[in-house]
């Protein structure tokens, strides 16, 4: 896989870590496919001109992932719900089982490559 040749779709794209993961993407020659929940919190930011933007939810039922990761090669998944409830049981009773279906259906549908990354705060704050 080469840069020039290869997409990326990253998931949580104007989140904390998702902004800079974008900006160093674009910088090494990759082609970016950036998804957020909302449109407005994408146009701000610097990359925002240079990526193919996507406003989705990954846990919506209707979520058509076969034609959203049609032609990614890698899947850079950051995003994460409910924050920064920290301590709630919903991240593990509905999130992780949500983020699991879509990761499925994503290689299903052929990317061959996943990443899955963040800050681990839907873990809970631990002293």
């Amino acid at each position: 896989m080469t840069a020039t040749t290869s997409t990326v779709l990253v998931t949580g794209a104007t989140g904390f870590v998702g902004r800079h993961l974008v900006s160093a993407l674009l910088s090494k020659g990759f082609k970016v496919r950036a998804v957020a929940r909302t449109l407005d919190s994408a146009r701000s930011l610097p990359w925002f001109a240079q990526v193919e933007f996507v406003a989705a939810d990954l846990h919506a039922p209707d979520l058509d992932v076969e034609r959203l990761v049609d032609g990614v090669d890698v899947v850079a998944h950051l995003a994460w719900s409910g924050l920064p409830n920290y301590q709630a049981l919903f991240h593990f009773e509905r999130n992780l089982p949500a983020d699991y279906a879509f990761l499925k259906r994503a290689v299903v549908a052929g990317v061959s490559q996943v990443l899955v990354t963040g800050t681990c705060f839907e873990y809970g704050l631990q002293s």
